[in-house]
């Protein structure tokens, strides 16, 4: 199966891959049976900032990512019934690209700056549509906002520090995962 851009969805398959991403809350780990299959994946991605392991900026980056989205795709295409489903991909480089990813159907716009940019209600991953397990909310405004979906886009790279080990890495965060 080939990914298409976000842009070239229709509504339908839009609507399709969003009730995929919320089913997963409710559905078991096809990989850890510990964890809903979106917990896994919310565990994947914190393991994968922690310096010791530089899977996500180093050379491991690239299969570490393909494999996870072959993860993702299998528990998607489990959690609609969709063996030919194909998670889009979204060109950051083209401004329509990029109004598909956020369009209020999808992802849900920038979030509310008064909130520390959680996505609000009206978003197919809003509040009460989507909230981020308890023991996954790493950074301090998923704590304040219960959870929700936050926005941080244009952080670019940040040093942050490793509080554990007194390590400097670089990672695309507006607060180090564990603090």
């Amino acid at each position: 199966m080939i990914s298409r851009n976000i842009k070239d969805l229709s509504a339908a398959e839009k609507e399709q891959l969003v009730s995929g991403f919320q089913a997963l809350q409710h559905r078991p780990s096809s990989f850890d049976a510990r964890l809903s299959a979106r917990d896994y994946f919310v565990q994947a991605h914190i393991t994968a900032t922690i310096p010791s392991e530089l899977k996500h900026a180093a050379w491991k980056f690239f299969p570490w990512h393909r494999e996870l989205m072959f993860r993702v795709t299998s528990e998607i295409r489990l959690a609609t019934g969709n063996s030919s489903l194909t998670l889009p991909y979204w060109d950051w480089t083209d401004p329509d690209s990029s109004f598909a990813t956020f369009a209020d159907t999808f992802m849900g716009g920038s979030g509310d700056p008064a909130n520390a940019f959680a996505v609000d209600q009206k978003h197919p991953f809003g509040p009460t549509r989507w909230r981020i397990s308890p023991q996954f909310r790493t950074i301090a405004a998923e704590q304040r906002t219960n959870g929700t979906l936050i926005r941080s886009f244009g952080n670019g790279l940040l040093a942050c520090v490793d509080r554990a080990r007194e390590e400097r890495y670089f990672l695309g965060c507006d607060h180090h995962p564990y603090g």
